[in-house]
């Protein structure tokens, strides 16, 4: 790997390092994907959708490199997988602090605890797959409870 693509698949895997925090790297990384939403939401559904399927496709390319720079099976500084799965969960939800609250702990929720089926593909994928395929469907499942939520308080 050239040391180019080295450095910039481990700038985008960290979260532009926030990965290398010692204390709750994903709750970071969660937290950088902020503004993402913040943009998604301004544009409309089909960015938010475009967005969060590029960050995906972006944090595969990225974390399969960086797993092999880390040497580890499922780095615990790779959090790409977080911004693309709080991207995930945020798809067609109102801005404001409150949804945005609660999309934040339905993602950790569902990313920390990993209920079937989300714990199966944590454990049977591995890889670059594996590090995002989990937190892609986090990111769904908290979204399918946030619009569940959205359409009760109407």
């Amino acid at each position: 790997m050239k040391t180019f693509e080295r450095r910039a698949a481990m700038c985008i895997a960290t979260g532009c390092f926030v990965g290398f925090s010692p204390l709750g790297p994903g709750t970071f990384g969660t937290l950088i994907a902020i503004p993402l939403v913040w943009l998604g939401a301004q544009a409309g559904l089909f960015f938010q959708i475009a967005l969060a399927s590029a960050f995906f496709i972006l944090g595969l390319w990225a974390s399969e490199r960086a797993l092999k720079v880390l040497g580890k099976e499922d780095a615990p500084q790779i959090v790409a997988d977080e911004v693309a799965g709080f991207l995930v969960a945020m798809v067609g939800i109102p801005f404001t602090w409150y949804w945005l609250g609660c999309g934040f702990l339905l993602f950790r929720f569902f990313d920390i605890y990993k209920p079937f089926p989300i714990s199966y593909l944590d454990e049977k994928v591995r890889g670059g797959w594996g590090v995002m395929l989990d937190d892609l469907a986090a990111g769904f499942f908290a979204n399918l409870v946030m619009h569940l939520m959205v359409r009760a308080s109407l």
